[in-house]
Parts: structure tokens; sequence; C-alpha cells
């Protein structure tokens, strides 16, 4: 009697009705076109709320339905908003502190503080501090006594 190979068993599975996903909830992803008074003022009253768990303008941007460069310039168009903004941040820069502080004194279970540094150095520019020292030599320095004026002749 022959042996017969074995065929390799077929592991992907077809997807039957019954096993098929969940849709997801689908979100309006396109970008906002008006800007208006309208708008202005409603990004105005929810931008605080937008920064207050520690988002990046980038996830603000997404809520808004606008792109970082479109915001950048309707900062520069719209003076009220830029004030807005510039409160908001400190309502992230806030969240990020605390997230710290409960982190140090044993409240956040699990906290990484090396992965919060580096965060916060990324986000607000904060660096080690670095002590340079510098030794110099009076013997190398040539005295003033043994120059000569050659503005007189």
């Amino acid at each position: 009697m022959k042996s017969q190979a074995k065929k390799p068993r077929n592991t992907t599975k077809t997807a039957t009705k019954k096993e098929t996903k969940t849709p997801i909830k689908k979100i309006n992803r396109q970008p906002r076109k008006v800007f208006d008074k309208k708008f202005i003022d409603e990004a105005i009253l929810r931008l605080p709320d937008l920064f207050s768990q520690g988002q990046t303008l980038e996830e603000v941007c997404v809520h808004l339905k606008v792109s970082p460069r479109k915001f950048y310039y309707l900062l520069e168009e719209f003076p009220e908003l830029a004030e807005a903004y510039e409160y908001a941040k400190v309502h992230a820069q806030a969240w990020w502190a605390n997230v710290g502080r409960l982190g140090a004194t044993g409240k956040i279970d699990g906290f990484n503080a090396t992965c919060w540094k580096f965060n916060m150095q990324n986000r607000l520019g904060w660096t080690d501090k670095s002590e340079q020292k510098q030794e110099i030599n009076i013997s190398d320095v040539t005295p003033w006594d043994s120059i000569e004026d050659v503005t007189e002749e």
C-alpha cells in the first residue's frame, strides 16, 4: 500500500455570515470648510476642555476638524482665539504636572517616571541640568605689563 502524503490543513478561515465583525461607528472625518464667527466662538469655548486631559494640538485639531496648519492660520486671524489657545495650553501643562506629582507620590500604580520625564521634555522643552566647569590657568595668561602699547609711536 502506497503511503500518501498528507495535505497540509488550510489554517486560514473564511469569514462566514456569522463571523462578520461589528461595524465601526463612522465619524465624519471631512475637514471643516467654513471658519465663520460661530466656529471661532465655539472653538474658544471648547479649547480648555479639549486640552484639559493633556491632549496635543493635533488631537484637539481632530476634534475641531481642522488641520494644525489651518489652526495656526486662524490664530493669526483671530486674536481672541489665540488668547483662548494660550489659556487652554495651560490646562494641558497643568494636567501633565499633576500626573507627575501623583506618580511621584505613589498614587498612580505602575507610573513610569522615565516616560513621563521624556514626555515633559518633548512637550514643554524641559532639559536636564548640566553643570559645566571651566578652569583657567593664570600662568598661561599674558600679564598686562608685558604687552607693548602700539598706539604710541
